[in-house]
């Protein structure tokens, strides 16, 4: 009875130990990709058609929120995060060939998840996380239309960061985070391209990579 109670007290202490050392997390994210060819495109579309009063624009910032959590145990961590990205581009305008109204949006979506390790040395801190994103590209030919998803690429990417956080309050921690991020797999651009009325080939085929930086809030102990 007595080992009982004492294994009892041990448990109860290591989950308050556990518990006082979990943060949950809320932050966003900015990364800034390079799909030179895709942007071309989009470019070249708006050069062709003067007459648009709205143009697309490049796809070269892609944000996101992330919300997770982190069990830290003195100088290491342990982090999950789900992620949640937007981005838009729409192109609009009147074809003075047959007065016909013109618009077209692309709807950029990321949705995945992360986990992450993160050694300490002060305020400062390196990293890395193994993640899996899916990139969503939906697609409208009117304004508040339904959008119909065209693209859909998924995978494998890792990242690695440095980290700098802000001296912890007594329930509050900021962390400022820049990093790059390495994907598995190429991205395919060929239902944006033949959207837009041009045949795909192997420029619609983007290395995918990315630099960016997290401002991340943590709360906890």
């Amino acid at each position: 009875m007595i080992r009982l109670l004492v294994c009892c007290l041990f448990f109860l202490h290591l989950a308050e130990v556990c518990s006082a050392q979990f943060n949950t997390k809320i932050g966003y994210r900015a990364a800034w990709v390079q799909f030179d060819d895709y942007n071309s495109l989009l470019d070249d579309f708006n050069n062709e058609r003067d007459w648009l009063d709205d143009t697309f624009k490049d796809l070269r910032l892609q944000q996101a929120v992330m919300m997770g959590g982190r069990y830290r145990w003195s100088n290491i961590a342990l982090e999950f995060t789900g992620i949640f990205g937007f981005n838009s581009t729409k192109a609009r305008g009147t074809d003075p060939a047959g007065n016909v109204s013109f618009f077209k949006q692309f709807a950029y979506r990321q949705a995945g998840g992360s986990l992450g390790v993160e050694f300490f040395a002060g305020l400062f801190s390196v990293g890395s996380s193994i993640n899996w994103e899916n990139f969503i590209v939906r697609t409208s030919d009117r304004s508040g239309g339904r959008k119909t998803e065209i693209m859909k690429e998924q995978g494998w990417s890792a990242q690695f960061f440095l980290s700098i956080s802000s001296p912890r309050s007594a329930n509050l921690a900021l962390s400022l985070r820049p990093y790059i991020q390495l994907y598995q797999n190429d991205w395919d651009f060929s239902p944006a391209y033949e959207e837009l009325g041009v045949a795909a080939d192997k420029n619609s085929i983007e290395e995918s990579m990315a630099f960016g930086v997290q401002v991340i809030f943590y709360n906890g102990k």
